[in-house]
């Protein structure tokens, strides 16, 4: 059994975390608390920053790339739109796709942390991927970050677009 807020391993049955002295709780395969041992273990916020950082990088540099390319193409008001168009469609499909289909992108496979239905535990398939990824997270930007910051406080670990979205994030164990 794991501590949901400092990631301490604890013995079985615990009711208190032997590190941090928060009181356990434990989770069924419904999410609800429950006297069964705990199979879940949150993600904090700075694995959660870091793989989002690493899949930043990896995005910038596809984006960079094409960019260069279409500048080389022409610099047409045409072409300004369909630039556009290309690398936003980009970043859309490799979030939809890899939370979708995997619960990963590369920077959360590099950070051992998987986005899961809180329901099914399982990814959570593209639409709630899309959900998930472009309206919720612009909520949680829009309200100042403090969506992305609900992390820090939240018993689950979940942001503000993990409750929208009925996810949350869980390092693999």
């Amino acid at each position: 059994m794991y501590c949901s807020n400092c990631g301490s391993k604890n013995a079985p049955g615990s009711k208190f975390c032997i590190n941090c002295g928060k009181k356990l709780s434990t989770v069924n395969h419904n999410g609800k608390e429950n006297g069964a041992v705990a199979s879940v273990l949150y993600a904090g916020f700075g694995q959660r920053l870091l793989a989002s950082i690493i899949d930043a990088v990896i995005i910038s540099l596809v984006n960079g790339s094409l960019n260069t390319l279409f500048e080389e193409i022409s610099s047409l008001p045409a072409i300004t739109s369909v630039k556009f168009i290309i690398l936003l469609s980009i970043d859309l499909t490799y979030h939809t796709y890899f939370i979708g289909k995997k619960g990963q992108t590369p920077g959360k496979m590099a950070m051992d942390i998987q986005v899961v239905s809180t329901e099914t535990k399982n990814p959570p398939g593209y639409l709630m991927a899309f959900i998930r990824e472009y309206p919720a997270k612009i909520l949680s930007t829009i309200l100042l970050f403090f969506g992305y910051l609900w992390v820090l406080w939240d018993p689950n670990k979940q942001a503000l677009h993990d409750k929208i979205a009925r996810t949350i994030v869980i390092r693999k164990i």
